[in-house]
Formats: structure tokens, sequence, C-alpha cells
């Protein structure tokens, strides 16, 4: 879903009450839910079931940890959520989201190739909403 979605994920290594601590972050701030929503896909991880994948993304860390990974599950950094707050969770996520697209280039390039291959563009404008 995260490639489909052009997303990265992010795993929260905890108990389900661990998790939902790190998940209740958003609540009350519709900005960081909507900066979750639509960078992230979210999966919650018990390091008993999955101690090989836990290893490999924590760093070592130990308690709730998030971890956030390329769509093709490659590591990119950890955290531990231990302390964390609301300004520290969306700091972490703005960090770690995918580079923003830059349309002028997408569109650039876009035309571009069509001129070579003598073929037309297709546009289509959307929202992650």
């Amino acid at each position: 879903a995260a490639a489909k979605k052009d997303k990265r994920l992010l795993v929260l290594w905890g108990s389900e009450e661990e998790q939902a601590g790190v998940r209740g972050l958003t609540k009350g701030d519709r900005a960081l839910a909507t900066l979750l929503r639509n960078e992230f896909e979210v999966v919650g991880l018990s390091r008993a079931d999955h101690a090989d994948l836990s290893e490999a993304t924590t760093d070592g860390q130990a308690g709730v940890v998030l971890a956030a990974l390329h769509a093709d599950g490659t590591p990119i950094a950890a955290r531990s959520a231990e302390g964390l707050d609301a300004a520290g969770l969306r700091e972490f996520l703005e960090a770690h989201r995918i580079p923003q697209k830059d349309a002028e280039v997408l569109w650039s390039d876009a035309k571009a190739r069509a001129e070579r291959e003598k073929k037309r563009v297709l546009v289509h404008l959307g929202a992650p909403w």
C-alpha cells in the first residue's frame, strides 16, 4: 500500500497500549494527524512476534520505538518513543517523509518525453484526501 500511494512506512514497535499512546499524540492536532495520514502507512508490531525485523529496524533501541522505512521495507531512521510529545512526533515525521516533487520539473520532463516518443501527455490533478 505504501508503494502504491507513494508513502513511507511508520512502524510502531511495542505493545498495543504503547502504540495507542503514540497514536494518541495526534488527537486534537489536526495538522499532525493529516501529516501522518498523508505521508505514512502506520503499522503496529510487537517485538515478540517479529524479533528479527525489530532488530533490523530499531537500531538496537529498547522500549517503544518508531521506525521510518521506505516502502520496500528498507530502514531510514528509528527513534525511541519514550518522552515523545506531539512536537517531537511532528519533527520525526517531517524529517523522514517522502520529499515533495516539483510539479514544474515533472511537467517539463513529461512534455520532453512525449515529444521524443511522439505521444501525448495525460495530466491527472489530484490530492491525497
